[in-house]
Order: C-alpha cells, then structure tokens, then sequence
C-alpha cells in the first residue's frame, strides 16, 4: 500500500526540492506496523492494523513563502472558498 518514491525522502532533499518551487505536499505518515484501537459511537470498538492505513496527504503548495508571508485568516478564507 505504500509504494509511493516520495514517502522517504530525507528533509534535506525535501527542502531543496521545495526551496526550488517544485510544488510540495504535507504528508503525516502512518506507521507501518502496529495496530491502533477506537470506539465508534455507531459501530462499537474498532481495531484496524497500520498496514491497512493510508498516510494522510494534504494538497500540494507552490510557494512556502507564500504561506508565511500572508496572514492566518487570508490562508484560512482561501480555502474555504475551495470547499
């Protein structure tokens, strides 16, 4: 399920990558083994293994400074206007 080239990359190469405009996404990666256990308020408890768990990806950015030069609510109304 992970066979993605990009999951590993060092943050050296990351942020080079990055630092030269190549178009980035946020990726919080999930664990490769392991299980993890929740209660479902419909379903009851739920157990579901690592391995059958994405990593969570949010949308490519082009611009890092971008990001931090524009104020909290201007990045914040701009993607409400996406939804």
């Amino acid at each position: 399920m992970r066979d993605n080239e990009y999951r590993d990359l060092s943050a050296e190469e990351s942020d080079a990558r990055a630092a030269a405009g190549e178009p980035f996404a946020i990726r919080l990666k999930v664990a490769e083994t392991g299980k993890t256990s929740f209660k479902d308020a419909v379903y009851g408890p739920q157990e579901r293994d690592y391995a059958e768990t994405e990593d969570l990806v949010l949308p490519p950015f082009r611009r890092p400074s971008a990001l931090q030069s524009r104020g909290r609510s201007a990045t914040t109304s701009k993607w409400r206007s996406r939804m």
